[in-house]
């Protein structure tokens, strides 16, 4: 039934109905495909940035739960690509909080959505390791340095991203 409420695009029921069965039969060989469903009934209802991500991080969270569960079904293949997307569209948000802080000109608090949060939430190194979002983050910030003062902190050259985030001055910042 969950797929039938999946293809009336009812994902809510669809989700519903999936996990009852995972919790009535845990150990089928169905079990990896219902997973499955409830992650693709989380996943289709993913909104544009601009909306709230709670879908978003759970779609994250049962696509991660299946791909832990099930690694070595074609579930999981498709699970491990659109983790790939997800975490972009999470990234894309964190790049629209900082544009909403940039375009009232309050650098810094833009500055701290693309950067610090390198800083200061460790789990979204393992989050966001390499979305596409972080280039047009590290453009941004390139382009306010000299209106903020963080020309001392970074040099202009340096791409922004997990590897490149300078851990002590991080330090500092969190430490003040």
């Amino acid at each position: 039934s969950a797929f039938s409420y999946y293809l009336a695009h009812d994902y809510t029921a669809s989700i519903q109905s999936a996990q009852r069965f995972i919790s009535v039969h845990p150990g089928n060989r169905d079990a990896a495909y219902a997973y499955y469903l409830v992650a693709l009934g989380y996943y289709e209802q993913i909104s544009d940035v601009t909306r709230d991500q709670k879908i978003t991080q759970q779609a994250l969270d049962a696509l991660g739960e299946l791909t832990r569960r099930y690694p070595n079904t074609r579930y999981a293949a498709d699970a491990r690509l659109k983790i790939d997307l997800v975490r972009d569209h999470l990234a894309g948000k964190e790049m629209e909080i900082g544009r909403f802080y940039e375009t009232r000109g309050q650098w810094l608090a833009a500055t701290m959505r693309f950067v610090c949060q390198l800083c200061f939430v460790p789990s979204l190194l393992q989050f966001f390791p390499n979305p596409r979002p972080w280039r047009r983050h590290h453009l941004t910030i390139r382009n306010r340095w000299p209106g903020i003062g963080l020309l001392d902190c970074f040099p202009p050259d340096v791409v922004i991203g997990p590897a490149d985030v300078d851990r002590a001055w991080c330090d500092s910042i969190a430490a003040t």
